[in-house]
């Protein structure tokens, strides 16, 4: 063999264990790939993790999608596919594995995959960890990879057209007034990336996540989760330890697993022969109780209530046969958490109890991080919005579910800066099919999610969707059409599909099946209750553009606000980075006007403005820059006054029983372009305090 092909062989595998006792493998596939586009007849390199956006400006085939009218003007990229592919090189030590596995960690979403030509799966659902069994399409040397990438917007028409052949799933579109796609809930992507009202819309495709094989003989630990609960009479914690296997070829795992758990106060470690077989859901799960003394352990906490205190549990798993190792380490935190929903003279209670304490919910809803999911990745990017957000003296943010399940960076932050996390599943604002095959990639996607995501403290809550239970009930898209169908649908998808996989994987934690919701009072009504966003039960979502948002009495009594807020411009400066035409900053030029996705945006922010502040003449050249600085104050003033009203009402019962609001959660904490928004932090910083 030639000196060069052994050096590219070699620079091509990445060894993360390996010794004479145990080979486990895991070989990168990251870096350049080629991409093509055969209808338009580009090729180039391109950078995995990626997606074609990114990859196109870099190779400067297309400019800055964030420049003034380029979503529009690059839209054609959403609407013709792309071919992802790779040489790679295999030796000798790989091939002699039982199991070689190609696995993508985030595939954005519809592909074919190929190994040599040959065609070897398909995906379909951006959320979940695809794992295709590669052992018999491999050889010695040079081997090919290829993802052909089928766009979105065109396979989701498709779906749509399948679909309404039986009853239409609405809406059929996102407003005209959002520049977007259609027939986005008929697919399990990003529900943003087709426009919403704060952002553009960029159909993404791409590889997003990483991609690797990974070579064993028997098997490797793949997913952990800990099911933490105190036991006060006997003075101990409970911790359930739940590892769960890649799948393999063997009947039969058999191997020793050894747990270490090192709190700050003390170290603990355990070793056990373990013999694990499939079991009834055909997952390879080996479960085992620890007892972890009180006084070994400090507790984590809530921003502002304490520390967030981290313990660390190295799971070891080493297998009998061939003395492979694999281990997972995690850090969590012992900490109890309760939903209270009590009854009381008016309806229930809705306040988070964590360590036995009540909690006064103070934070902000975040959207994705950026608008093109790899992007969202960025550990810069989040640091610096998950501190902001814990020096603004917030302690909740909640993932709103029209985006994406945060990176592992998100919680991980999260947890070490003691922010609470209400965590919603990626539906939003939309009816969505019940079909077999639809409810088969939701269920994938959950098992997916929760495995992954459970061991997290500052996860307190999963929420099934975003404004479905109050879209479905006041008939926002003329589901009373057909209402006892739609509801069935809900019921279907919420209830038996995603919470029933979400409570197998994890009850550790409440789960509601909508955001608003009234909670236990949904339940009792058949989970679709006849007034979702009720003062009296659960959480509501409060907009009002045409009152004077300065006057406290315009906010609702509720018992917990979850969404509240105003939209204003960004700054000058941030403006100006998606255009270099200072004429353009007027509400009425085009640039404004195709950025403003709100319906009567400017009405409204005008008539808001209006109550308090007068503007300069128009003709005034200092009118644009007023108009913007007015906006932002206004936003400002009025979500500090509905939160002071929040506030105030955390320990107080009017004389008809509203009252007793334990949390403020305003909308929204970030951007993911230059425009109108309801957001707090842009490009230049600018955020909203919490006293």
């Amino acid at each position: 063999m030639g000196i060069n092909k052994w050096f590219m062989k070699i620079l091509g595998l990445v060894i993360l264990e390996r010794h004479l006792s145990f080979c486990l493998m895991i070989q990168s596939l990251d870096g350049t790939w080629n991409v093509k586009n055969i209808q338009k007849g580009y090729k180039f390199n391109g950078t995995v993790p990626g997606g074609i956006y990114t990859d196109l400006m870099h190779n400067n085939v297309i400019g800055d999608i964030f420049y003034e009218y380029e979503d529009i003007n690059t839209r054609w990229v959403s609407k013709v596919n792309w071919n992802y592919s790779k040489i790679f090189f295999v030796d000798e030590g790989v091939l002699l594995h039982t199991n070689i596995h190609l696995v993508f960690d985030g595939l954005d979403t519809f592909s074919n995959v190929f190994v040599n030509n040959i065609k070897i799966g398909t995906t379909e659902n951006m959320f979940v960890r695809y794992v295709f069994d590669v052992a018999p399409y491999l050889s010695l040397g040079s081997n090919t990879v290829e993802v052909r990438f089928i766009s979105p917007v065109i396979k989701s028409r498709e779906l749509f057209k399948k679909q309404s052949e039986e009853y239409v799933v609405p809406p059929l579109c996102v407003p005209a007034e959002y520049n977007g796609e259609c027939h986005v809930n008929h697919i399990r992507k990003m529900q943003a990336s087709f426009g919403w009202d704060w952002g553009p819309a960029f159909p993404s495709m791409g590889i997003w996540k990483n991609v690797y094989l990974q070579a064993y003989n028997s098997t490797i630990l793949v997913d952990v989760t800990t099911f933490i609960t105190l036991n006060d009479t006997e003075n101990v914690w409970n911790l359930q330890l739940n590892t769960y296997f890649e799948e393999s070829k063997n009947n039969v795992i058999l191997g020793e697993l050894k747990v270490t758990l090192i709190t700050e106060l003390a170290e603990i470690s355990e070793l056990y022969n373990i013999s694990v077989s499939k079991n009834e859901n055909g997952e390879l799960l080996w479960t085992r109780n620890i007892t972890v003394r009180k006084t070994y352990v400090n507790l984590w906490w809530p921003n502002g209530y304490g520390n967030p205190s981290l313990s660390t549990l190295i799971v070891t798993f080493t297998s009998t046969e061939h003395q492979e190792r694999s281990e997972r380490v995690l850090k969590i935190g012992f900490r109890t958490v309760e939903l209270v929903q009590n009854e009381i003279e008016n309806g229930r209670t809705f306040y988070f109890k964590i360590n036995n304490v009540p909690i006064y919910v103070k934070g902000s809803n975040i959207i994705p991080i950026s608008i093109l999911p790899e992007l969202g990745q960025n550990e810069t990017r989040i640091q610096f919005l998950l501190q902001s957000a814990r020096d603004a003296n917030m302690n909740m943010l909640r993932v709103w579910g029209g985006g994406v399940y945060e990176s592992d960076v998100f919680y991980k932050l999260a947890d070490e800066l003691g922010l609470l996390i209400w965590q919603d599943f990626m539906f939003a604002c939309s009816m969505y099919p019940v079909d077999e095959h639809f409810l088969k990639s939701v269920t994938d996607e959950v098992t997916y999610q929760v495995r992954r995501l459970q061991y997290h403290p500052s996860i307190v809550v999963w929420a099934a969707s975003n404004e479905n239970e109050a879209a479905l009930r006041q008939n926002w898209y003329g589901t009373n059409t057909n209402f006892s169908i739609y509801k069935r649908d809900f019921k279907t998808l919420y209830v038996d599909t995603v919470q029933k996989e979400v409570l197998l994987k994890d009850n550790t934690r409440p789960f509601l099946t909508s955001s608003p919701t009234n909670g236990i009072g949904s339940q009792r009504e058949d989970y679709v209750a006849k007034d979702p966003q009720s003062h009296f039960y659960g959480d509501v979502h409060f907009y009002n553009y045409l009152i004077d948002g300065f006057k406290q009495s315009l906010y609702p009594i509720s018992r917990f606000a979850s969404e509240y807020g105003y939209q204003s411009l960004p700054s000058v400066e941030t403006l100006l980075t998606a255009t270099n035409d200072s004429n353009n900053l007027g509400i009425f030029d085009n640039f404004l006007r195709h950025r403003q996705h709100h319906l009567f945006g400017y009405i409204e922010m005008d008539l808001l403005i209006s109550y308090q502040l007068k503007l300069p003449d128009y003709n005034s050249p200092n009118f644009n820059k007023a108009y913007i600085f007015y906006s932002q104050i206004v936003q400002a003033m009025s979500v500090k006054m509905a939160t002071e009203k929040f506030r105030r009402w955390r320990s107080n019962v009017n004389d008809i029983g509203e009252g007793l609001t334990m949390g403020a959660l305003y909308w929204q904490l970030n951007d993911v372009w230059a425009a109108p928004s309801w957001s707090s932090i842009g490009l230049p910083i600018c955020i909203v305090l919490f006293a």
